[in-house]
């Protein structure tokens, strides 16, 4: 539920993650295997998740993949979470989108989630929005155990409980 309506598929299966400032619809991000893009003629700014009024945190991330990866691998931990994605390094109207998504998750007693690339890059970012977030918020940074992003870790992590699935079928007979 959190994801419907965040999401399309184009003609060509790419993936649509549609980009949004305070206005409304600035564009897209389409993505598709060994394929990224955005919109001609369209302005970064930022994708986000359905918000729901119980949400209490908010995570950061790169990537609507790597939001809907860190859903994935946490959603038992974090039921009441909202998503944003910068859609890689951010511009300085980005930054001013995400320093309002964090005071308004302040002004509900909420917190923030960092959660970028385990990379250079990843940190860099994290680095900014630490410095830019409200002084009184509550922010942490989270990063992949494996990987370099969420979406790496949840690929290993399924691909774990496959082959741990698969032994587990085994009745031990060997012919």
């Amino acid at each position: 539920d959190r994801f419907i309506g965040t999401i399309a598929v184009d003609n060509r299966g790419n993936a649509i993650f549609p980009h949004y400032d305070g206005d409304g619809l600035t564009g897209f991000t389409a993505k598709n295997e060994n394929y990224t893009g955005f919109s001609k003629g369209g302005t970064k700014a930022l994708w986000k998740s359905k918000p729901s009024s119980s949400d209490r945190r908010l995570v950061i991330v790169e990537s609507a993949i790597d939001a809907m990866s860190y859903h994935q691998l946490f959603t038992e931990k974090n039921p009441h979470t909202r998503y944003i994605s910068t859609g890689g390094t951010i511009s300085s109207s980005q930054l001013d989108l995400i320093k309002t998504a964090m005071a308004d998750m302040t002004k509900i007693g909420g917190e923030i989630v960092i959660a970028t690339d385990n990379d250079q890059a990843g940190n860099k970012l994290a680095q900014t929005l630490t410095k830019e977030a409200p002084s009184q918020l509550n922010i942490t940074r989270d990063v992949p155990k494996l990987g370099k992003d969420w979406n790496e870790l949840l690929q290993h992590t399924k691909q774990q409980e496959i082959t741990r699935n698969t032994q587990d079928r085994s009745w031990g007979w060997s012919l």
